[in-house]
């Protein structure tokens, strides 16, 4: 839960040894102990524990089983997601390009990463007619927001005027060879352009599959 009270004069300190104390299970590795954490930081044992309880309730640290410490927790997880920038590779913009020569619509290489979308390469020629925030902002009423909510069974999701007024969204999930979804290929454009996508979704989708082994 987010507090929305203005910050007092003494939060600043707070939040400072708040952001220690993570930094330091990040830097400690999983099963650190509230002691250690407080021996690194010289910081008082009761204040490591205050902090930590308070980090654990928010799911930003775990504590381990049997109290045998803590580690990271899966919010940090979209902040490591946000600031990495994945480096495309030749072969990968090879293929994006190839199948963007097949269709006059957008296709846009995405990563799906911790409930947040990325635009790891936009089609140059079909920009998107939004930003990545707002695409986030309004991503469980998108075609990419439902393929993420859909768990391994969906594939794929269309949605009529999700970004854009006339315009249709088709997008295929990219799966690693678990079968989790880490990227897709997001189709945006008319009706008319999206009906020859349509078509060809069989295809598309097996050259979103070659991706996979391109993106890690």
């Amino acid at each position: 839960m987010v507090d929305s009270s203005p910050i007092s004069g003494r939060q600043p300190k707070a939040i400072q040894n708040a952001l220690a104390v993570l930094e330091a299970v990040a830097l400690s590795g999983s099963g650190v102990t509230a002691k250690q954490i407080a021996a690194r930081l010289s910081m008082p044992p009761a204040t490591v524990y205050r902090i930590l309880n308070l980090l654990v309730a928010e799911e930003y640290i775990v504590r381990l089983p049997e109290l045998s410490g803590f580690a990271l927790g899966r919010r940090v997880d979209v902040f490591v997601d946000a600031a990495l920038t994945p480096t495309i590779v030749q072969s990968a913009r090879d293929l994006l390009t190839e199948l963007r020569m097949t269709v006059r619509v957008g296709i846009h290489l995405c990563s799906c990463r911790s409930g947040v979308v990325r635009i790891l390469d936009a089609d140059p020629d079909f920009p998107p007619p939004l930003t990545e925030p707002e695409l986030n902002a309004r991503l469980p009423r998108t075609a990419l927001g439902e393929l993420m909510a859909g768990g391994r069974e969906q594939t794929t999701a269309h949605r009529v005027a999700d970004v854009a007024p006339g315009t249709e969204s088709v997008v295929v999930g990219i799966y690693n060879r678990d079968g989790v979804l880490h990227a897709a290929l997001w189709m945006l454009g008319s009706p008319s352009g999206i009906a020859v996508v349509q078509e060809r979704l069989t295809t598309i989708a097996r050259r979103a599959g070659d991706l996979d082994p391109l993106l890690h």
